[in-house]
């Protein structure tokens, strides 16, 4: 089956991020990959060409691609109801979902996986995909906190939905490492999305994968809880499982990952930040040459810290580690 790992990579800071993420995969990755990169202008995919043509060999190929602009057909404005799903965010992945239907119809590639760029891989994701290829099931990816069925009746007023707008399946994934296959979707997504959507567009705060989550059926959908591991996310009991994650997704306020870490970030909302920070510091530095010395300075500072953290704070550290399963 042929294999499209695909990301939106828009403006010059996702530049870096992109080619941090894909310097972490290159160094991991067995197989030959075919990687779309998805922007929003010709001049941005001049930009990403000439910034990521040093990592491009026999197993590495990039493909580029402008995002279809679908999100005219919709009033964005609805969508949006979360600070890190903002205006530029919700058109962005409004057109994911008609550009995956594009990729669907045009029928060169089976399998895609989406991949968040503001992420640093620690496996080779090659035996992930394997596993959903193998599994024959339509959507895949790691089980997110989120139960659809109680969670998302009702809207960001209070109001329940009616009868004919709740949402049947359970399982929500965080596309930041997805994994669909486009020979099993159905067809027509992207009008399936407008209709689905329609009149209670605030349950879609992230459209893309809300969307799939709402659309595919329980029994066509492959848990990966290894994929990736969302630096932010506290589980529920059911969903405290100890995971081997191949994605580390420092999602959301990635930006929070280029300044100082501070006696603050001591607590469990940050534990697995900086459990796994040394990784994304790693890539930082070995690419040092896109960012200004003042990152770099604040990169180094937060590798001391988490040191130190660690060293004299160990007991704690476990025992957050063990309760929140990291």
């Amino acid at each position: 089956m042929k294999v499209l790992y695909s990301s939106i990579a828009v403006g010059k800071m996702y530049g870096w991020f992109a080619y941090n993420c894909l310097s972490s995969f290159k160094d991991l990755n067995t197989d030959s990959v075919e990687w779309e990169i998805q922007t929003d202008s010709n001049e941005s995919i001049e930009y990403f060409k000439k910034l990521l043509s040093p990592l491009e060999d026999e197993n590495l190929h990039f493909i580029y691609s402008l995002m279809p602009q679908a999100y005219k057909e919709v009033d964005v404005n609805k969508y949006i109801t979360l600070g890190w799903a903002p205006y530029k965010s919700a058109c962005f992945f409004i057109d994911r979902i008609k550009h995956i239907e594009d990729l669907k119809n045009q029928g060169k590639y089976d399998i895609l996986v989406t991949v968040d760029f503001d992420s640093v891989f620690r496996r080779d994701p090659s035996e992930l995909v394997k596993a959903f290829i193998q599994s024959n099931k339509t959507y895949g990816g790691a089980r997110e906190p989120y139960d659809i069925v109680t969670s998302y009746k009702m809207n960001n007023k209070g109001r329940y939905l009616k009868t004919d707008k709740t949402f049947k399946y359970e399982s929500y994934f965080n596309l930041g490492m997805g994994f669909l296959n486009l020979r099993k979707l159905p067809n027509n997504i992207w009008n399936t999305f407008k209709e689905m959507s329609k009149d209670c567009e605030e349950l879609f705060n992230v459209q893309d994968q809300s969307f799939f989550c709402y659309l595919i059926p329980e029994e066509e959908k492959c848990i990966l809880d290894d994929a990736q591991l969302v630096v932010h996310l506290l589980w529920k009991k059911e969903y405290r499982i100890k995971r081997d994650p191949y994605l580390i997704h420092f999602s959301p306020d990635i930006h929070l990952m280029f300044e100082r870490f501070n006696i603050n970030d001591i607590n469990p909302w940050q534990i697995v930040k900086l459990k796994y920070y040394p990784i994304f510091a790693k890539y930082a530095l070995q690419n040092k040459h896109l960012l200004p010395d003042k990152v770099i300075d604040n990169i180094k500072y937060n590798l001391t810290f988490i040191k130190f953290i660690f060293k004299n704070k160990a007991n704690a550290i476990k025992i957050l580690e063990n309760l929140y399963k990291i």
